[in-house]
């Protein structure tokens, strides 16, 4: 299955782990049309293992057939 979505991902934050330093979690707003959509996006858990980069874990709450019809006041 293919998801095409006609939305923007843009970087949120980076957090370091307090337990592991070599685990960072990346987290990424989902956004149509400039507007962000509320709780859209997803979490990356990346660890560093032998100067290399792994996801270990992708938690994605991703909206499609967005239909939206926005007009400036």
């Amino acid at each position: 299955m293919v998801l095409i979505l006609t939305t923007n991902l843009f970087k949120k934050r980076e957090n370091s782990s307090f337990i592991n330093p070599n685990i960072k979690y990346k987290y990424y707003e989902q956004h149509y049309k400039n507007i962000k959509i509320e709780s859209g996006g997803y979490l990356i858990h990346e660890e560093n293992i032998n100067k290399g980069k792994r996801i270990s874990k992708f938690s994605p709450n991703l909206y499609s057939n967005i239909n939206l019809n926005i007009k400036p006041k």
